[in-house]
């Protein structure tokens, strides 16, 4: 491959909204309602759809699980049949799936909002001359105005922290540039603003029991897999581990005809656990199945526009990155299995909630850190998000949701864009709700027994085989006294303490 076959991979699946067109040659240009201009990587699908009264813009793609046949077009045209007011579009929107930005503009607001996690992210910045930027990448901002690098953001890069963490990340809006904000899961951006809106949620959350979860989750994730099967070749991320088999038991009816991978790097080598499985799975099952070794040789070239593509952002993937680049071919959707730690008490594994949430409580479950910025970010994030508790939510949950897979998450599918498109099926609003009204003790470490009765009533052959997961490693058994009796204890406990303050 020649310099400009890899300069054409530069901000691949990016786009850029700003008075201006970005001005990357070959990038396809949509103009907007407010005079702005969408600059968008020729690989990246944009649909512009005019309503009956309104104007949708999606960058990316969108499911309908109930319809999958249906088009990111269709799904456009049925949302303004049903559309009644700017609150109807957050309804419509909550069984969707799909990895995308929309842009909405009518006669009562204009406003941007993201995929239920915020995977395709919008970072946006206005001037001194009230002109707003938008864009999936902080640094294409940062670049095109020449912004630097801000002070709070020098300090976390200079953190013992940050320089030991393999993939440290930007939590909640923050972004390594001056005044560029990120975003936040379940809220809009007011375009006229740039003010950050929650909307959602906005109701109780309705509490499931174990089989009801399971059916409705279960036959939810099976409509999300379908829509994508419909419309894009795919290949399914598969490891030892419960999530990527709960998809691929969602995809039963046509796993016989996609592509399953595992890769090697780090410490994994062919033995490891977490490959033996799914080989194993995939041999008595006879399915398509190869593991990708993450150890070619990168050309220089690769090496030069990854680095230009992902400024901000610090990670070892580069190999793997150029392990699927490849591997397979551009158009394949790589689907994985990431996201559903929100629905199994990523922050609080073993079921035992925190006695008290304190912005604390927060950074050190990510481990990031207790820089200014850090802490800044949390706490500001936690002020706003803290109400969401009186509808029936876990404030770690939400945590793990906005900020976790807001963050990290999103900066994966960012890095990894540079090979093919990927997706997560497990981000689904509605599907998260349902999965998040099962009791704790079907959600969490060590058994995740609601993903296991998913996978049960989906494809009950797969259950049959052995699960790998980190707790794995540790041989880690809940003690007697980890219990909801210890917790209630201990909550009695602090307030005694702080009566008598």
């Amino acid at each position: 491959m020649d310099d400009q076959e890899y300069e054409n991979l530069l901000f691949r699946r990016q786009y850029f909204i700003g008075p201006k067109e970005l001005g990357i040659s070959g990038w396809n240009l949509t103009h907007l309602p407010d005079g702005k201009i969408l600059s968008a990587h020729p690989e990246l699908e944009v649909t512009d759809w005019n309503g009956k009264h309104t104007r949708y813009v999606l960058i990316g793609y969108i499911f309908d699980p109930f319809h999958p046949e249906r088009t990111n077009q269709g799904i456009l045209e049925a949302i303004d049949r049903c559309k009644t007011d700017t609150g109807s579009i957050f309804e419509m929107l909550e069984d969707k799936s799909g990895h995308y930005v929309l842009f909405v503009y009518d006669d009562e607001m204009n406003i941007a909002l993201t995929d239920a996690c915020g995977i395709k992210q919008i970072s946006y910045y206005c001037d001194e001359n009230g002109k707003s930027y938008y864009s999936s990448q902080p640094a294409l901002i940062a670049q095109k105005l020449s912004l630097p690098v801000s002070d709070e953001a020098i300090h976390y890069m200079d953190s013992a922290k940050y320089k030991k963490k393999l993939e440290p990340w930007w939590p909640v809006e923050s972004s390594p540039y001056k005044r560029i904000r990120r975003l936040v899961p379940n809220h809009y951006l007011n375009l006229a603003t740039n003010e950050q809106v929650r909307f959602w949620p906005n109701k109780k959350l309705k509490r499931y029991s174990l089989k009801e979860g399971t059916i409705l989750a279960g036959e939810l994730l099976k409509g999300i897999c379908k829509a994508c099967f419909q419309r894009y070749p795919m290949a399914l991320t598969f490891t030892g581990g419960y999530d990527s088999r709960v998809l691929l038991a969602a995809c039963k009816e046509f796993a016989d005809q996609i592509e399953l991978f595992s890769m090697i790097y780090r410490n994994l080598t062919e033995q490891s656990e977490d490959l033996r499985i799914p080989q194993a799975i995939a041999a008595e099952k006879q399915l398509k199945y190869h593991q990708i070794k993450c150890d070619a040789e990168i050309p220089a070239g690769f090496q030069d526009v990854y680095e230009r593509s992902n400024q901000g952002y610090k990670t070892d993937w580069m190999s793997l990155v150029y392990g699927r680049y490849i591997h397979f071919p551009a158009n394949v959707l790589i689907v994985k299995g990431n996201i559903a730690e929100v629905a199994r008490c990523s922050f609080w594994q073993d079921g035992i909630y925190p006695v008290e949430v304190t912005v604390d409580t927060l950074v050190d479950a990510t481990a990031l850190g207790h820089e200014p910025l850090i802490l800044q970010s949390m706490g500001k994030w936690l002020d706003e998000a803290k109400p969401t508790e009186k509808f029936g939510y876990k404030i770690m949950d939400i945590f793990a949701w906005e900020v976790e897979a807001g963050g990290w998450q999103s900066m994966s599918h960012n890095v990894f864009a540079l090979s093919q498109e990927e997706f997560s099926p497990f981000g689904n609003r509605r599907l998260l709700d349902i999965m998040l009204g099962v009791h704790k003790r079907y959600r969490c470490w060590p058994d995740i027994t609601l993903e296991q009765e998913i996978i049960k009533y989906l494809w009950r052959d797969l259950s049959q085989y052995s699960y790998f997961s980190s707790w794995n490693l540790h041989n880690y058994k809940k003690k007697f006294y980890d219990g909801d009796l210890l917790n209630f204890l201990r909550k009695i406990k602090l307030i005694l303490k702080r009566s008598i303050k």
